[in-house]
């Protein structure tokens, strides 16, 4: 039987008294806050910043190290000098990065140099590619020490690839290149033994990007740390097994369970937590890194820095469109960690949601002149390759969600009886007719027929056509869907339910959907300082999904469009939106390629501003930017339609 391993493979956080954090109960914030209204948004944000970073900078528990380590005996150096049993602390780790950084930087031969860790790797980047790459236990490690020994290991093996032909010059132009290499260690915490139950659900125990691996067989060992296991994929579940068959000499081993393993062959098998620093900061310089990234602070979301996420992301966009070869349009899915996208041409819905996200983005106050100009016109460009049909590509009435979503951008574009728009505007148009036309007996609460149904509201408000088509979808959607599922479904529904009738009906069932969304989003106090950088996000253990991952712009983008109507969100109830949207936020931008991030990826040019599946996934779904960008655009009106509102009557911006 094969362990694989899943998508989001653990089980939801510990919530507060035991709970679950998607079941916790949300708690209503004092009724101090709705005072700040009267003062109008810019006191908002104040309180907001403070309100949020009490949030998700709050003090949490920090996992202790137990006192005794079973592997004490096993990782001590040759020396006998002791291995520190618990984390080395910031102040030694930022020391033995510039330890290791200094021999990169001068190509000098490493020295014996003690090392706060029972474990370490070292690794050597160039422009983004690994390119050398060391570890060494200092139990076994030889006369230069732990550190010494994986940075000799990361050394040589950058020096092989960028000087391939050794000579009496080589050492010169290793030099004269250093001084561009970006280094990186993680130093090992002491190992903890998996139990055999832990062993049954590896990928339920393991914290992905957290943890490193290490199994051991006899007196051999193979050790995986965070860095390299993100960069691979695979989970604890299918790396395990492959780890301990590559130490006992059997590929075929490599499908067993580590249960059978363990029981069988003698394989022991630990995780351990690590402390990464790497010269990914600006200018290259030492900065802590988690999961592959730094951590976005909550004072860092403000209404400037989340203009700047919507540039960035409209610059990742630009950088997605396929040159030469014809009229493809937008890359497909891409892997940040190896610089490909995989498909390369995006499908006709990943094409049309980003184009719909860059016409909202061409209509959301705040923007530059320029980057609303930017974003209309590299619309009109996705929208144009669609209609250009090339060898490689499926057609876009083919797929009639991506038709349905199309048709909105379409419209939004003024791309009836356009000469290059038209005959594409004219072939969604007719599906959409024949969709309204055609009989059904149900429609199934599915996310196509929820795009679908929104689609078609779209298409009401702007023709006044099928109106009562589309009231009966949205109707008969909402009413098969399971409590659970509903979620699933946003912001499509809501989005269609806003466009209707948006009765009192309809807005009392959006209201309770958003506060079911706040109750299942994570804070401080359920992540720990250890994995704040999932504060934020949203979870809901109906989903398939058990940790939060860039689905959470989905609820968030109805969330974020609900702040803005007085008939939704009061002035009362508004600070409060505002500081639960922040912590969504916040999350979102967690997710986006920034400057540390890029530092560890190939092709920084096409990953800058793109949105990772989840902060342990480096693979940048179209989708997934598409959706967080709607939701940025969203926001940035709503907070637009708040501070018009705060503006007393009778001054001259008065609305």
């Amino acid at each position: 039987m094969c362990q694989r391993s899943r998508a989001n493979p653990r089980p939801p956080f510990p919530g507060r008294q035991g709970a679950l954090a998607s079941e916790k109960a949300y708690r209503p914030r004092r009724s101090w806050l709705p005072c700040i209204t009267a003062r109008g948004v810019p006191a908002t944000w104040v309180v907001v910043g403070a309100l949020v970073w009490s949030l998700v900078g709050a003090p949490a528990w920090v996992s202790g190290q137990p006192s005794d380590n079973p592997l004490g005996d096993l990782l001590k150096p040759k020396t006998g000098a002791p291995v520190a049993a618990g984390m080395p602390t910031a102040e030694q780790a930022m020391g033995a990065y510039q330890t290791a950084e200094a021999w990169v930087r001068a190509w000098a031969e490493p020295e014996r140099t003690e090392c706060p860790a029972p474990g370490v790797r070292v690794g050597i980047y160039q422009r983004g590619l690994l390119i050398g790459w060391g570890a060494a236990r200092a139990e076994a490690a030889g006369e230069r020490g732990a550190l010494g020994e994986a940075a000799a290991g990361a050394m040589a093996m950058a020096g092989a690839a960028l000087v391939p032909k050794a000579d009496a010059l080589a050492a010169e132009q290793l030099r004269a290149v250093a001084g561009d290499l970006m280094v990186s260690i993680e130093l090992a915490g002491p190992m903890t033994p998996l139990a055999e139950m832990e062993l049954g659900n590896p990928d339920g125990v393991i914290r992905p990007g957290l943890d490193g691996l290490a199994v051991r067989v006899g007196g051999e060992w193979a050790v995986a740390y965070p860095s390299e296991i993100l960069a691979g994929g695979a989970g604890a579940g299918v790396r395990l097994p492959a780890m301990a068959a590559r130490l006992l000499g059997d590929a075929s081993l490599g499908i067993g369970l580590p249960t059978d393993l363990a029981r069988e062959h003698g394989a022991a098998f630990y995780r351990f937590e690590t402390l990464q620093v790497a010269g990914a900061g600006l200018g290259g310089s030492a900065v802590f890194v988690q999961r592959g990234g730094s951590v976005v602070e909550a004072p860092e979301v403000t209404t400037a820095s989340l203009v700047r996420f919507a540039e960035e992301m409209l610059g990742h966009f630009e950088s997605g469109v396929l040159e030469g070869g014809g009229r493809l349009g937008l890359r497909g899915p891409l892997d940040a960690a190896r610089g490909v996208a995989e498909p390369p041409v995006g499908t006709p819905m990943q094409q049309s949601l980003a184009a719909l996200a860059l016409v909202r983005l061409a209509e959301t106050p705040g923007l530059s002149e320029g980057a609303r100009s930017r974003a209309g016109g590299l619309a009109r460009r996705i929208m144009g390759d669609l209609a250009v049909v090339e060898p490689m590509e499926r057609v876009v009435g083919d797929d009639g969600v991506a038709a349905a979503v199309a048709w909105v951008v379409l419209a939004r574009l003024g791309a009836e009886g356009d000469a290059e728009l038209g005959g594409l505007y004219a072939t969604c148009e007719e599906m959409l007719s024949r969709h309204a036309a055609a009989e059904r007996e149900e429609v199934p609460p599915t996310v196509s027929n929820a795009v679908l149904v929104w689609a078609m509201a779209e298409r009401t408000a702007a023709t006044g056509r099928d109106g009562a088509v589309a009231e009966r979808d949205l109707r008969a959607v909402y009413g098969g869907a399971e409590p659970g599922e509903v979620m699933g479904l946003m912001p499509w529904l809501g989005w269609a339910e806003l466009r209707l009738s948006g009765d009192a009906s309809g807005r009392a069932a959006l209201r309770a959907l958003r506060e079911r969304v706040w109750e299942h989003q994570l804070s401080g106090l359920d992540t720990g300082l250890a994995e704040r950088d999932m504060a934020g996000g949203v979870v809901f253990t109906r989903g398939f999904a058990s940790l939060p991952t860039w689905s959470t712009a989905r609820p968030v983008a109805l969330c974020a469009t609900m702040l803005g109507d007085p008939r939704l969100t009061t002035d009362a109830e508004a600070p409060g939106e505002v500081v639960r949207l922040v912590g969504a936020f916040r999350f979102l931008r967690q997710l986006s390629a920034r400057e540390v991030e890029c530092a560890f990826y190939p092709r920084a040019d096409l990953t800058r501003g793109g949105v990772r599946a989840a902060v342990w996934d480096p693979r940048m779904p179209p989708e997934a930017t598409a959706m967080t960008m709607l939701a940025v655009c969203e926001f940035l009106a709503s907070l637009e339609a708040l501070e018009a509102r705060s503006e007393p009557a009778g001054t001259p911006d008065s609305r």
